[in-house]
């Protein structure tokens, strides 16, 4: 966030303006259910899918005068995109968004009038006190994964938007520290490039931007206290997520299948039971007495207070191990290679991400997820429309004015299909039920054979007297009459 010195020296001379809504510029836009890449009404995935629309709406807000674009994310974050299958790629959408923003931005900044991008962070569709949807835990997950694409793409400050309650709020705060923290470390920062996480010791702010103080939820802990929030006073975190990209055949993809895969975690040590301590003695942690917290007077923008900070000595545990693990160096965790068994549901498409539950590296507060990206192999006859498979077919001349009978081949084997005289080139059949299921309802979608009409490039002496001759009767016959000439002789 380069410029975010720039914009606070900017503030105190001039109002900025922010653009507009994106979502009914969007609608304006109208972009096709193809548009959506097979998920209409996911606007965030048009980042992905259509960068065109989202950058050509930033584009015109800038060019009628905006100082400040916000991303098009107001709906990415992990527990939102669930609703489509998209909440593996909540990340990848959030740093396309910003990139796009980014490089609008750029193009219309000058040296007088520099252009800033806002990485919208929407209020998501759970709540932790009004409803009781989700749990702290889960939305602090949500906002630090969110926050991380947006920081990674280029924005220059976070916008958190209305967020139901002051709970979701200390969750979207907590999130965007802990992404500072990790992103603002180089170790860190080297760690999430090459693994996809920063560990599980980070402990908040470290050389962040907040100096002085602790970060957004010491300053909330400090008004409210640690507890009050049923928030993260202890720190235990889940085991990270994994990555394992597969390769599937056109038809693997159609139908599903079951593969068995072999991935290295981390697991529970045996010998230690996962705590890091030899024969599992712990102690009572001497720098917080075992309360996991410790005390500190900070001078805050809101004067001196006093703050509760996680324990950087037990991490939040109130105890420490006695003696190290051998085994596991202390860690409570080593690598282990297993075999995990992946179905594959009928209807997935290329790009698609699955979840396994559970099967992804051990945690101080259980497993992470394992996350499967498919790559689908193209077909050699077939292509892909949504749920549908187009097979082109080409036809003679001579037998599209004739019509005939064809084996046509479709994924569950030939089928014959009747093509009619006088058919057109381009024109296409549909055969129903023989296309792909949806792999959210089931529904099978159909296959389309478009009819190619070959027109003959060479032609003997004899076929050329034919045409010819059919050339001239079709000259000498009454043209036929349009429908508005039928229209006035039957009814003027």
């Amino acid at each position: 966030m380069k410029n975010t010195a720039s914009l606070l020296d900017i503030l105190d001379s001039r109002i900025l303006i922010a653009d507009g809504a994106m979502g009914t510029m969007i609608q304006r836009a109208n972009p096709s259910d193809r548009d959506f890449g097979g998920y209409p009404g996911c606007n965030e995935y048009l980042c992905v899918t259509k960068p065109d629309i989202v950058a050509n709406i930033h584009s015109a807000y800038l060019d009628a005068g905006a100082d400040i674009i916000e991303t098009n994310t107001f709906g990415a974050t992990p527990v939102v995109l669930e609703e489509y299958g998209l909440e593996a790629r909540s990340e990848e959408i959030n740093t396309a968004a910003a990139k796009i923003a980014r490089k609008c931005a750029n193009d219309f900044s000058t040296g007088s009038k520099p252009r800033f991008v806002a990485g919208s962070m929407g209020p998501t569709t759970k709540s932790i006190f009004v409803t009781a949807s989700a749990t702290f835990d889960d939305l602090a997950e949500n906002y630090l994964i969110q926050s991380k694409g947006l920081i990674t793409g280029g924005v220059d400050f976070l916008l958190l938007e209305t967020a139901h309650d002051m709970l979701n709020i200390k969750a979207g705060l907590t999130g965007i520290n802990e992404a500072f923290a990790m992103l603002g470390d180089e170790t860190r920062r080297s760690n999430y490039d090459r693994f996809g996480t920063a560990g599980e010791d980070f402990q908040g702010f470290q050389n962040g931007g907040f100096e002085g103080f602790g970060g957004f939820e010491d300053i909330f802990d400090s008004f409210f206290g640690g507890d009050i929030f049923g928030g993260r006073s202890k720190r235990n975190r889940r085991g990270a997520d994994l990555k394992y990209e597969m390769e599937l055949d056109f038809e693997e993809a159609a139908f599903g299948i079951k593969q068995d895969i072999e991935l290295t975690r981390l697991v529970d040590c045996e010998d230690c039971k996962g705590t890091g301590a030899d024969n599992g003695k712990m102690a009572t942690c001497t720098a917080c007495n075992g309360k996991g917290k410790k005390k500190n007077s900070i001078r805050t923008p809101f004067g001196i207070i006093a703050q509760m900070t996680t324990c950087n000595s037990c991490r939040g545990h109130g105890n420490i191990p006695e003696k190290e693990c051998r085994t596991c160096s202390g860690q409570g965790r080593k690598k282990h290679k297993r075999k995990v068994t992946v179905k594959i549901p009928a209807g997935v498409d290329n790009g698609s991400t699955l979840r396994v539950s559970g099967e992804g590296d051990a945690g101080e507060a259980g497993n992470g997820d394992l996350y499967v990206e498919l790559f689908v192999k193209p077909h050699k006859v077939f292509e892909r429309e949504g749920n549908h498979v187009l097979l082109t077919v080409p036809i003679s001349f001579s037998q599209a004015a004739l019509g005939l009978e064809i084996d046509i081949p479709t994924l569950k084997g030939d089928t014959t299909l009747k093509i009619p005289a006088g058919t057109q080139s381009h024109i296409i059949f549909r055969m129903r039920g023989k296309g792909i299921p949806d792999v959210h309802t089931g529904s099978v979608g159909d296959q389309l054979v478009k009819i190619i009409v070959r027109t003959p490039t060479s032609l003997s002496k004899k076929h050329k007297e034919i045409l010819e001759e059919l050339a001239e009767k079709k000259e000498n016959m009454e043209p036929e009459k349009d429908f508005f000439t039928k229209f006035k002789e039957k009814f003027v």
